[in-house]
């Protein structure tokens, strides 16, 4: 799967495939909405960072995928590979948000 993910992201990258967003309902929890609220962040592009260093963390996407453009958005083929690898969509989306935050130090 990382083979098949890896050309779908460098397509996206090199600007042969555009970007594409999907609708997905997910509990986001109170503390990252509060923070995301308070810092005038972008939902949909903190969950979709975050989601991106989760699986290149866990080997699902390959390093690039952060390095190259740390504003990639999640496409239907990300979502696909959280469900074929049988990860729970709101854990890897509010994990990812965590890891994003605290990043940025808005977390701690």
């Amino acid at each position: 799967m990382l083979k098949v993910a890896s050309s779908l992201v460098m397509r996206r990258l090199s600007g042969i495939e555009p970007k594409n967003r999907v609708r997905i309902d997910v509990r986001i929890e109170a503390e990252i909405a509060e923070i995301m609220r308070k810092n005038a962040l972008n939902p949909s592009d903190v969950m979709n960072i975050g989601a991106e260093k989760v699986l290149v963390s866990q080997g699902y996407l390959p390093d690039i995928a952060i390095k190259a453009d740390p504003c990639l958005l999640l496409d239907p083929e990300i979502l696909t590979t959280i469900q074929d690898n049988r990860l729970n969509v709101s854990t890897i989306l509010n994990t990812g948000a965590r890891m994003l935050l605290r990043d940025k130090g808005l977390l701690s």
